[in-house]
């Protein structure tokens, strides 16, 4: 299932770079105070969602643009463009994020960098991976990006404090 996620990204990454061309012709819609979402985003999206369920047509989705969609102990979570303010001002800080959850629980993430070409991987049991490197601490990071950094009263995100707290899950 990783691999699959990897084609994924990387082809919403080439959709993204190939966009960085014409920045001042993409469409922009605000979704909130300092909030947008571009055709790219959603195009990226559908990219990411069409080789998922290609390979999977049973999993679920949630998905930043589009919402959730099925249900299944399979459920994908998608940011097809994490950065997007940073992408509309050809800042090279965005990526693409998707991640499995398997009943509940977080399985596969992948992150992908389109601006660097650079991929981390994270898998259940298996550690995570960054270019050219293994690394375990790239999980708290994973679970802030795909599951958002809502802070707690202590400015903690409850998913980094929760993989913090159980590295030997990894």
């Amino acid at each position: 299932m990783l691999n699959i996620a990897v084609r994924a990204a990387r082809r919403a990454g080439t959709l993204i770079n190939r966009a960085l061309n014409r920045l001042g012709d993409i469409h922009v819609d605000t979704k909130g105070h300092q909030d947008y979402v571009t055709e790219i985003d959603r195009e990226a999206e559908a990219t990411i969602i069409q080789t998922l369920l290609d390979a999977y047509p049973d999993h679920a989705i949630i998905a930043e643009e589009s919402g959730e969609h099925g249900s299944s102990d399979y459920q994908w979570v998608i940011d097809p463009l994490d950065g997007t303010t940073n992408f509309l001002h050809s800042y090279p800080q965005f990526a693409v994020s998707i991640a499995l959850k398997v009943r509940g629980e977080l399985d596969q993430a992948v992150i992908f960098d389109p601006m660097r070409d650079e991929l981390y991987t994270a898998s259940r049991g298996r550690g995570a991976l960054a270019p050219r490197a293994w690394i375990w601490h790239l999980l708290p990071a994973v679970a802030s990006t795909v599951f958002g950094n809502s802070a707690s009263a202590n400015g903690i995100s409850r998913p980094v404090r929760y993989w913090c707290a159980k590295p030997a899950a990894w």
